[in-house]
């Protein structure tokens, strides 16, 4: 009850230092309609296994450093929110109750500028009614705390930046589909009705970005590993392919997770460059699946070694934005691909096209493409498999966002279909700005198929509604 108290006095605190003179802060970082809106050095987001990210690699981040410390030695002021929402599934489920979202949250922003550096933080404060423990834990985004952003930002040559802490990061093309982003997602947040800037989960990493004429480089350091957070029955029931059923808290995994600061670490490096009026970027990763993919003799989840080496390219065609991305995902624990128990190595690649169709209207597409590379060798030393699975997975994707009454209402629905898995999400959302100070959201995650291991059948006792009321303020 303490924590609770303490939450709400500042929460109320906050509003009332917003007053009459708040205002509501620029869109967070995620999933923009247009996905070319993504702030700072941070980018367009996607979904887990490949699903769901744009980035604006012609602009030199160095601008944007130059706007961040403008106000040398003054704090630049608090922005922030209050969000209450609440969900409900709307299709009976086994494994949970109704109600899948209830929550108040309050986000506390604000920087700090110098001549030569800038602090940047960023704190949520979270009354979720649905957990029972409070305990903390940052990298599980677990506990009535949540620190989404915690770092400094420097500038010790011309040409080069580095920031230091928790950050947010986004690399590639995909609309909510992600190749060579291998940084943390929050599919759970995702998937239950929170706001779309929680689908990009915070990394605690050493940033280094250098400038050159001809092109520019992005080196990020992890020291200790930064998973997804990821399905584990708790709040959505899966597919559990042991058990070949769909679970809830009936049967929670509890992974290993390599947590050894600076032996399981991460590394990953953009070099990228403007090309006339296209986008080119080539992408290199080092570290481990974000997502529990593998199991031990012993049947626990684990975290096999990966390596991730790709490319992308963006830029306009035929009135509108192309994209194209690819990327070969090399699993470093059975290169060889028979142990059923490590995934096999990967190609993964994805074509998008999206343009304005009439007034305030955006339309995008995309084709996605997931192949095993070593298939039949992994089915030929599977000893008693339970499941189908397949060699390649097929996803298509379209999406339309429109803008009404002069641009306060935004409304946007993305649905996915995989052919081959004959599974389908949609994704409607509609998010209406009453004013400078308060936001009505409302929104439908929707699943279904026939298959319990689809990846988005497997969720579609979690189909759910949702609603939410956000509050802004700046002093």
């Amino acid at each position: 009850m303490r924590h609770i108290a303490v939450i709400l006095c500042v929460t109320v605190f906050l509003v009332l230092l917003g007053g009459a003179e708040a205002q509501l802060p620029s869109l967070p970082t995620g999933l923009s309609p247009s996905q070319q809106d993504a702030p700072d050095d941070t980018d367009p987001p996607e979904l887990p296994s490949g699903l769901f990210g744009s980035d604006e690699i012609g602009q030199s981040s160095a601008n944007e450093i130059d706007s961040e410390i403008s106000t040398q030695g003054l704090i630049t002021g608090l922005t922030g929110f209050v969000d209450w929402r609440v969900g409900s599934r709307f299709r009976t489920n086994p494994n949970h109750g109704t109600t899948l979202l209830h929550e108040l949250r309050g986000q506390v922003r604000g920087d700090w500028s110098t001549a030569d550096s800038t602090m940047s933080f960023a704190v949520d404060l979270i009354l979720d009614d649905l957990v029972d423990s409070r305990s903390i834990d940052l990298n599980a985004g677990e506990g009535f705390v949540d620190i989404r952003e915690a770092n400094i930002l420097l500038r010790p040559a011309g040409n080069l930046d580095l920031k230091l802490g928790r950050q947010t990061l986004t690399w590639g093309t995909g609309d909510l589909i992600f190749l060579n982003d291998l940084f943390p997602k929050d599919y759970v947040s995702f998937f239950n009705g929170r706001d779309e800037e929680y689908l990009k989960a915070p990394s605690d990493v050493v940033r280094a970005s250098l400038f050159f004429n001809v092109i520019n480089i992005d080196v990020i350091y992890v020291p200790q590993f930064d998973p997804d957070r990821f399905f584990t029955g708790e709040r959505l029931s899966y597919y559990n392919p042991n058990l070949d059923a769909i679970v809830g808290p009936n049967a929670v995994i509890t992974p290993t997770i390599p947590d050894r600061w600076f032996q399981d670490d991460e590394m990953a490096v953009r070099v990228y460059r403007q090309l006339g009026a296209f986008e080119l970027a080539g992408y290199a990763y080092r570290g481990f699946w974000k997502s529990p993919a593998g199991q031990s003799a012993s049947s626990i989840p684990i975290f096999p070694e990966l390596s991730v080496y790709g490319a992308s390219a963006r830029g306009p065609v035929l009135g509108g934005i192309a994209s194209a991305e690819v990327a070969y995902y090399d699993s470093l624990n059975d290169e060889a691909g028979r142990s059923p128990q490590i995934p096999n190595s990967q190609l993964r690649w994805l074509v998008g096209f999206e343009r304005e169709a009439g007034s305030n209207r955006m339309i995008g597409v995309q084709y996605y493409q997931e192949r095993r590379m070593q298939f039949d060798s992994w089915a030929n030393n599977q000893s008693a498999p339970t499941r189908s699975e397949d060699e390649t997975r097929h996803l298509v994707s379209a999406r339309i966002t429109q803008l009404a009454a002069n641009q306060n209402l935004t409304l946007s629905a993305i649905a996915f279909w995989s052919p081959n898995q004959d599974d389908l999400y949609l994704r409607a959302t509609a998010q209406f700005k009453l004013n400078d100070i308060w936001r009505i959201d409302g929104g439908v995650n929707a699943f279904a198929g026939p298959r319990d291991d689809g990846f988005f059948s497997q969720f579609r006792d979690n189909s759910n509604i949702y609603v939410g009321v956000r509050r802004s303020f700046a002093t």
